[in-house]
């Protein structure tokens, strides 16, 4: 779950990208998802391994900056 975007850059907030991978730094694109959507639930993963995502917001302007890295392990 994230908190949704305050800096549009003046147009409304269309997407967010999410990426996601084994490594820290090393995320690719996962998913997409329309703007009043907050979460993701990535149920194609292996318990015990950790997993490393991102967020980013879209609109007319362009792609914003990533989000702060998270991470999570499945039990």
């Amino acid at each position: 779950m994230w908190q949704a975007s305050s800096l549009t850059g003046g147009s409304p907030i269309t997407k967010y990208n999410i990426y996601g991978g084994a490594s820290p730094g090393d995320e690719t694109f996962v998913y997409s998802v329309s703007p009043n959507v907050l979460q993701y639930t990535n149920v194609a993963l292996v318990n015990g391994a950790t997993y490393y995502y991102y967020v980013t917001a879209v609109n007319s302007v362009g792609e914003s900056q990533k989000s702060n890295e998270i991470s999570a392990t499945p039990r």
